[in-house]
């Protein structure tokens, strides 16, 4: 069996079902082994907010100074990650909490003066992930990662999870979410391509808080990744040996 990795935004956290969980343990009980990367912006945005710290996006990206670095490590490690790994913990299954920067993610400033210590994921390193999912532990991961100078970066929890999974050559990449999948007529699409997703945008099929979903999907597919899912946090994502969701699938030649 191979690698799963599963994206989890932060917002998704708090709704993880029971049905998650089952999953998870069958899929280590199957033999594969499975790493999660995770989100945290509704819990940062209420952080900074408490503090009074100013929250500014910029081209739909953070802006984040030492300030609000800071902060974001403090909300990542310090609370979403816990929360993921306690609800791990307390469901049966292994789990570890790893930061970023601690030999998993690196990336480069994408412009300092426009987004601040905000970066562009250039790689991640197998050596301490693969330890871990060796010892048959699950490892969550913040979106951090280490610039190259050593400081730490802001970057997309969407594209650190496509570079996880491209590293470990995994066989699945979900995008776990708060719907079943891609809905087409009232039914679960079990696969679609990107031309399909875009012709469904623009006729409305897809849209609202759907479309930075697939969007996210589709940039991890084209990092290299065969395919990726949409699948919902609260139900199964794997059950009698398949998995659950919407596959996005490259085009056919």
């Amino acid at each position: 069996m191979g690698t799963v990795v599963l994206k989890c935004g932060g917002s998704v956290a708090d709704e993880l079902g029971a049905g998650f969980f089952q999953s998870i343990k069958e899929l280590l009980a199957s033999g594969f082994k499975v790493l999660l990367v995770h989100g945290g912006g509704p819990d940062i945005t209420s952080y900074l907010k408490e503090k009074g710290i100013e929250t500014k996006f910029v081209d739909g990206l953070r802006f984040t100074d030492d300030e609000v670095l800071s902060a974001v490590e403090v909300m990542l490690a310090g609370k979403t990650n816990r929360q993921i790994v306690k609800l791990l913990k307390a469901n049966g299954i292994p789990a570890i909490g790893i930061q970023g920067p601690d030999s998993c993610f690196r990336a480069e400033l994408i412009d300092r003066d426009r987004y601040g210590l905000v970066g562009a994921m250039t790689g991640a390193e197998t050596g301490v992930l693969m330890h871990l999912l060796d010892l048959g532990l699950v490892p969550v991961v913040t979106p951090l990662a280490e610039g190259p100078t050593g400081e730490h970066l802001n970057v997309n929890a969407d594209s650190a999870a496509a570079y996880a999974a491209i590293a470990l050559k995994a066989e699945e990449l979900l995008f776990v979410t708060n719907v079943k999948g891609i809905m087409k007529d009232g039914v679960v699409l079990e696969s679609t391509t990107k031309s399909d997703i875009d012709s469904m945008i623009e006729d409305g099929t897809i849209y609202g808080g759907m479309i930075p979903k697939v969007k996210g999907a589709l940039n991890a597919l084209e990092s290299g990744i065969g395919a990726v899912r949409i699948v919902s946090g609260q139900d199964a994502v794997w059950s009698s040996g398949s998995f659950s969701g919407t596959a996005i699938k490259k085009e056919e030649m």
